[in-house]
């Protein structure tokens, strides 16, 4: 099992689903840092040489001025992600992973997003 948990100032578009902001202007025209909480918390399994899958889950919260930000900045995003790898030679790795993310913006609106993706890789 592996985790992590991170807290700082203008770290937004670094994590969660990466569109999290990292600065704010308030209403006198200063910039001003965003404060973020995330983490993610992810479990890998070997079922052979050859097979492994992970399923893993991530949330950020972001700390903002609702006054700055007009409420359509996220406040929250999460995401969970379950893929299986194959590896049939020594240096090809063959894969698929399923995501699921949800955002919370500060007004109280939210949305989904799904995505399937595959990926092959050979290490030289």
């Amino acid at each position: 099992m592996r985790y992590q948990l991170s807290y700082g100032e203008g770290l937004g578009r670094y994590l969660g689903l990466g569109n999290g902001s990292d600065v704010e202007i308030d209403m006198d025209g200063n910039i001003q840092t965003v404060s973020t909480v995330a983490g993610w918390v992810a479990w890998r399994h070997d079922y052979n040489a050859k097979l492994r899958s992970t399923i893993m889950y991530s949330r950020v919260d972001y700390d903002h001025r609702l006054a700055n930000t007009g409420g359509l900045a996220s406040k929250s995003q999460q995401s969970i992600r379950a893929n299986v790898f194959y590896s049939p030679l020594p240096k090809v790795d063959v894969g698929a992973e399923l995501m699921y993310g949800r955002r919370e913006a500060e007004n109280g609106d939210s949305g989904d997003i799904s995505r399937l993706q595959f990926t092959t890789k050979y290490s030289f």
